[in-house]
């Protein structure tokens, strides 16, 4: 967890990275949850994921925290149109609310170092 804990700056500056948590306490631990947010929905992050695959810090990392990976699941969320268009909705307001995906990312690992 260490790992991925430190390459929280390096995570930022290639995604839009929103939260990233690593709870210590009830549950199941050791699992990293980020939640990014792409303003131009499946698009964005196709493009972001293709840019950090050119990354070399991104490969370097890569390389060695899948060894330690037990699992990993993603959950895509998508704004629904309608949402974004109705009135009285607290958060939104016509005309300036835009399309997004958010996309949780899990991954739980074995070692609690990495």
């Amino acid at each position: 967890m260490k790992l991925t804990t430190d390459s929280a700056d390096l995570r930022k500056s290639l995604v839009p990275l929103r939260l990233f948590t690593l709870p210590d306490t009830g549950g199941q631990i050791n699992v990293a949850t980020h939640f990014y947010s792409y303003e131009g929905g499946h698009a964005a992050r196709d493009a972001a994921r293709a840019a950090m695959a050119q990354k070399e810090e991104w490969r370097d990392y890569l390389k060695e925290a899948r060894p330690c990976m037990q699992s990993q699941k993603s959950t895509l969320f998508a704004e629904a149109p309608l949402v974004s268009r109705m009135e009285n909705v607290p958060g939104f307001s016509i005309g300036q609310a835009e399309s997004s995906l958010i996309l949780s990312s899990s991954s739980s690992s074995a070692n609690n170092n990495t």
